[in-house]
């Protein structure tokens, strides 16, 4: 009885067509597999969590007077006093062109600065990171989290060979510092015409970085058949990642990475007037374009010094700005200081993550333009 049990089962199995089996198989094999790759991903040692800067609040506005009318109900004035609210746009607004020379300037210098804070902050991490990890008596243990972001840190700037030799580690410390604040709101003025440009308001290009790739940037507009491109990004946050990216690692700015290491080792505050000498090869104007930098620094030096992003959120700030005039705290969000400005969900904003492997780094082939 048991035996042909048997020989009936192995008869039905043997009837079983190869597609069905194939199912079968696929169907155990790859939930397992999944789990499988799942337990790796879990216990694989990752970088430490040193990367994210402060956290900032996306807005988006139909117009450069709605912008205007939101900070204003924040008490966000340029120049700022110390605080700056932790804010982010997508993409510059409407209408920058159209107000009076003072109000767009001060206007695109707001919308920049808390930006430019939180990609000097990841920086700052990393360097702390950095220093901290050099000051320890002995290297970390291999595939720990402390060597392993060490390690990541060293491939996404461009480096390569033991993060503890000296030649290494003396490049690794020049390439990972902070960009002075001032240069990189001087840079973004002029080149994008304080926000008015058409790279700018198309392509999010802030900095005026080249691409070969039409892919990936907009054609110079006086040029028929153009050699190079303007880069285009997602966002104004991509535009400002990009450009610190090309401060610290390409070869042509490898003169500003000395003058601040040389500051460093002095113990010298990174004085944006000095450091700017070291950005000639930004442009085709070479010593011209040093000037033109200088000429904007003299405004912007003196105005914000020891500023800092707040982590307030947005709607106390507007009930502080509206108990300084003496109006009425918000009773509920319907009476809102925040009226017209779409606040969209508070998010830590990736910068450098794309360095870092955190992220997809976007195609090679961009140049520092001009």
């Amino acid at each position: 009885m048991t035996l042909g049990t048997n020989v009936r089962s192995a008869a039905r199995d043997a009837c079983v067509p190869l597609p069905g089996r194939l199912v079968y198989t696929i169907a155990i094999g790859l939930p397992l597999l999944g789990f499988f790759f799942l337990f790796l991903h879990l216990t694989r040692p990752r970088p430490l969590g040193l990367l994210s800067p402060a956290p900032l609040r996306l807005i988006r506005a139909r117009s450069a007077r709605e912008v205007d009318t939101f900070y204003r109900s924040i008490r966000y004035r340029w120049p700022p006093r110390g605080i700056v609210p932790a804010v982010a746009l997508t993409r510059l607004p409407r209408g920058l062109g159209a107000l009076a020379v003072h109000r767009k300037k001060a206007l695109f210098l707001r919308m920049i600065l808390p930006m430019v804070l939180a990609a000097d902050d990841a920086l700052a991490k990393q360097r702390n990171f950095l220093l901290t990890t050099y000051a320890l008596p002995t290297p970390p243990p291999p595939g720990s989290r402390r060597e392993r972001t060490l390690r990541t840190i060293e491939h996404a700037y461009g480096l390569h060979g033991s993060p503890w030799s000296a030649p290494v580690r003396r490049h690794l410390l020049r390439r990972v510092d902070v960009v002075p604040v001032s240069l990189a709101l001087a840079q973004a003025a002029k080149e994008s015409g304080w926000g008015t440009s058409y790279f700018a308001r198309r392509g999010n290009d802030l900095f005026g970085m080249w691409t070969y790739e039409a892919e990936h940037g907009l054609p110079p507009r006086s040029l028929l058949a153009p050699t190079h491109y303007v880069r285009r990004f997602h966002d104004l946050e991509s535009s400002i990642v990009h450009y610190m990216e090309a401060i610290n690692t390409r070869p042509a700015f490898r003169r500003f990475r000395r003058l601040r290491a040389h500051l460093r080792a002095e113990h010298r505050p990174l004085a944006a007037r000095v450091l700017v000498a070291g950005l000639e090869r930004y442009s085709q104007q070479g010593e011209a374009y040093v000037t033109a930098i200088r000429a904007v620094l003299l405004s912007l030096d003196a105005r914000i010094r020891r500023v800092r992003l707040s982590l307030v959120s947005l709607h106390a700030l507007a009930d502080i700005a509206a108990a300084r005039r003496r109006a009425p705290l918000l009773p509920d969000p319907g009476t809102s200081a925040l009226p017209v400005i779409a606040l969209e969900r508070q998010t830590t904003v990736p910068f450098f993550a794309r360095r870092l492997g955190l992220l997809r780094p976007g195609a090679g082939g961009e140049l520092a333009h001009n």
